[in-house]
């Protein structure tokens, strides 16, 4: 199973997830968070206590991400807008996701704003539509894997030069401590 793989990386990748409503799209949240750990990812949000006032709180925090998830249900709010547009100021890649109603009158009740807000990020991302939790855990994750692989390249090349170089360097001390640090790594990430 996928969650027992420890990360490889001591400075995993950053995904903060954005969604247009609590309430509407709780099992969603979740679901994606799930998607994110199960690669060995550390999801974040803008939820949280802070100092500052919700919307300096989440641009501060989308910020500290590497790639940004955007959900879309039925309801908006002008947060994710805000949320969006500092990651594109940040150049921090986004993935869209769309919920997608069964019911028709479900489908209507997405409201004017939210469907011109569609429109406005289909200029800057591509967006995968889903109907069910897991079907978005699922195409979070596919998303993840091909995002990293076009614009993380650098990232995980440094990481496998350091790898490599820790395991085949000369020194035992270096191999002693890599393992030290790993097993520290691993304990600190099993309590949280």
């Amino acid at each position: 199973m996928m969650s027992d793989i420890k990360p490889t990386s001591f400075n995993p990748l950053k995904i903060f997830i954005s969604s247009s409503w609590k309430g509407d799209l709780d099992y969603e949240n979740k679901a994606a968070a799930k998607g994110i750990k199960d690669l060995n990812l550390i999801p974040i949000t803008g939820d949280g206590v802070s100092n500052f006032p919700p919307i300096t709180h989440c641009k501060r925090k989308v910020k500290e991400g590497d790639i940004l998830i955007v959900i879309l249900g039925k309801k908006f709010r002008s947060l994710v807008q805000n949320e969006c547009n500092k990651a594109l100021q940040n150049e921090i890649p986004i993935l869209g996701f769309i919920k997608k109603y069964k019911r028709e009158e479900d489908e209507r009740e997405v409201g004017e704003r939210l469907i011109n807000f569609h429109g406005y990020l289909k200029k800057h991302i591509t967006f995968n539509n889903f109907f069910e939790p897991e079907d978005l855990k699922k195409r979070i994750i596919y998303a993840l894997i091909e995002i990293i692989s076009k614009n993380f390249r650098n990232f995980q090349e440094i990481y496998k030069k350091i790898y490599n170089w820790i395991i085949d360097g000369p020194l035992e001390l270096t191999r002693f401590s890599f393992e030290s640090i790993k097993r520290e790594y691993e304990l600190d990430n099993e309590n949280d």
